[in-house]
């Protein structure tokens, strides 16, 4: 058994080194071609590699030229930023430089301000004392040589009222009572005769005014000088007497209140009864004048009663020709020699200035309007002046007339109403006296009060100091309070010419 196993085994040891010997004799050509193969790989990967070698070289080189590239913009851009903050810093210094030399040229001009305001202020000081030194000289001289009559010549004798064509037509139909009218007795008395409102017989409309300063035809004039208007009639030269007469010469007190008895007259003819519907399309610039005269409300209802529509309708007319007539503005316009002077006599009344230089600069602007009144070419002026107003008036009212209304007598009556306005105008002008126009406030807060306010309502029939009592308040101020402020008297005093007319409430 163990020989035969013995035997066995050398059998398979035998044939195992044949079958390697058989397999090594077979492979060996094939690793030849392996190995050859493999050099030819190693080949073209060494040359693969030294290809790649080149490109990182040609990248480094490049990379290197992009990183001084890169420097030398980094300090390009240094310098850039140094540049900047050289600028930067010329330009804050530029600035502080601009602002002290704002602040030097501010500083000079206020020198020079406070220099100029010196210089001027010196100036009218200067003028003053000038005037001061003439005014006590003409008073040491007048004390001396009596007083002295004005040197402006009466050319023509007294002229003919610019009204007197007038004054002799026939009444309007309506007639307020007397007892309204407290001062209308008193202004009669005066010598003083109101206008009535005019009438014409024509059948043609004229709407075409009259001269302003007509005269009588028969009048004759040398025809190498203008003519004459002297607003005092037969007073010229009165102003200038220095004595207590000086400011005596024309009193105004009797032309005021039948002046706005007129103006009411010619509302109660020709104004419309309340018509709420035809209200609702009045003008705005009429809305607005109502608003002037009292507020929304109450201007309603005023206007939807046939008793105070009138009324309010006359304080708007009263309004407009008391800021235009009565006032400065009147005479501007005509020649810019006269509106300078009697622009610069009234600037320098301003302030608190001695009596004696008031009294000189109020005598001064009173002759220089009435020389302008006599001033060639003025008559024209004034007329071309006052027309244009009438229009406007008769524009703005002409949506409140009442049916049938005689146009041609309405625009003459108005025509006249504005022209008698401006005469009044230009002797409150020609005075040496200060004049205050003030409509009475409306509310709850303003009393009637009866030393300047004259009862036009009907619903109250007390008389004035039962009503002061009651603390009645106005409703409608219809006319203002006129004062006149003498300053040629020795006593200067405020004089009420015309007191307000108003209704009340309580």
């Amino acid at each position: 058994m163990s020989q035969e196993s013995n035997a066995g085994s050398r059998r398979t040891e035998g044939g195992l080194a044949n079958a390697l010997e058989i397999l090594t004799v077979g492979h060996q050509p094939r690793q030849s071609e392996h190995l050859r193969s493999d050099k030819v790989l190693l080949g073209e990967v060494q040359r693969h590699i030294g290809r790649l070698e080149e490109k990182i070289e040609q990248n480094r080189a490049l990379l290197l030229q992009k990183d001084r590239e890169i420097s030398d913009l980094d300090h390009a851009n240094k310098d850039v930023h140094d540049d900047l903050a050289q600028h930067k810093t010329r330009l804050r210094k530029v600035e502080t430089e601009k602002q002290l030399l704002l602040h030097d040229i501010s500083h000079l001009n206020q020198e020079i301000d406070a220099k100029s305001t010196a210089l001027k202020k010196s100036n009218d000081d200067f003028v003053k004392a000038q005037k001061t030194i003439k005014v006590q000289s003409d008073l040491i001289s007048g004390a001396k040589d009596g007083p002295k009559p004005h040197g402006t010549p009466q050319r023509f004798g007294p002229p003919a009222g610019a009204y007197s064509q007038v004054y002799n037509q026939p009444p309007p139909a309506y007639n307020a009572p007397s007892g309204r009218f407290p001062h209308a007795q008193a202004a009669t008395a005066a010598q003083h005769t109101a206008p009535g409102l005019r009438r014409q017989s024509s059948n043609h409309p004229t709407f075409q005014p009259q001269p302003l300063f007509s005269t009588p035809a028969n009048q004759r004039r040398p025809s190498v000088t203008p003519p004459a208007y002297n607003p005092y009639q037969s007073q010229q030269g009165v102003l200038v007497r220095q004595d207590t007469d000086q400011a005596s010469g024309v009193d105004l007190i009797g032309d005021f209140t039948p002046h706005f008895h007129l103006i009411e007259t010619w509302t109660h003819n020709y104004v419309s009864v309340p018509d709420q519907h035809k209200d609702q399309f009045i003008s705005d610039s009429l809305r607005n004048c109502l608003a002037v005269a009292t507020d929304p409300r109450t201007a309603m209802k005023l206007m939807t009663s046939s008793k105070t529509r009138p009324l309010l309708i006359a304080r708007v007319i009263n309004q407009l020709i008391v800021d235009f007539a009565f006032r400065p503005m009147l005479l501007r316009g005509f020649s810019p020699f006269y509106d300078n002077k009697i622009s610069s006599f009234r600037g320098q009344l301003m302030g608190n200035i001695p009596s004696n230089v008031r009294r000189a600069l109020l005598l001064a602007c009173a002759e220089t309007v009435v020389d302008m009144t006599q001033a060639e070419g003025f008559e024209g002026w004034m007329d071309r002046n006052i027309t244009p107003k009438v229009h406007d008036m008769w524009h703005l009212l002409q949506p409140l007339f009442a049916h049938g209304t005689p146009r041609d007598a309405a625009w003459n009556d108005l025509n006249r109403i504005w022209r008698e306005a401006t005469r009044i105008g230009i002797l409150m002008l020609s005075k040496p006296c200060i004049y205050t126009l003030d409509f009475p406030p409306m509310g709850p807060n303003s009393y009637f009060n009866p030393s300047n306010m004259c009862n036009r309502d009907q619903d109250f029939t007390q008389n004035p100091q039962a009503l002061s009592s009651m603390a009645v308040s106005v409703r409608l101020a219809i006319t203002p309070i006129i004062t006149e402020t003498d300053f040629m008297k020795d006593a200067i005093e405020a004089k009420c010419l015309h007191q307000a007319m108003v209704l009340l409430a309580i």
